[in-house]
């Protein structure tokens, strides 16, 4: 399992094997890490996205995918393809999708 970073306004975690770290840095910046120790995939939520019903942190996102060069994968509030274009367009890897999209 690639570890993951849950994105909200309030706050993000980031989790790897199941276990939350004490301490989240700056989703860019621990993007960095876990590439670093070795991580070729990350799985980032949006969890603002998935409460809004569309993408929302758009530019942490970016910041994530600029920060390393591996597989990044991203879900959470992906119901149309407008939502889906606009990750690819930052040039997230993959999306989630919704099962809504497929009605779009």
């Amino acid at each position: 399992m690639p570890p993951g970073d849950h994105l909200s306004s309030d706050r993000h975690s980031w989790r790897a094997h199941g276990i939350e770290a004490p301490d989240p840095p700056e989703p860019a910046d621990a993007a960095r890490r876990w590439s670093a120790q070795g991580a070729s995939h990350l799985h980032v939520v949006d969890l603002d996205g998935a409460r809004a019903g569309k993408p929302v942190n758009l530019e942490s996102i970016r910041r994530i995918r600029d920060a390393t060069p591996g597989f990044v994968q991203v879900g959470g509030g992906i119901r149309s393809l407008a939502g889906a274009r606009s990750l690819f367009e930052i040039g997230v890897d993959r999306v989630i999708a919704g099962t809504t999209i497929v009605v779009d």
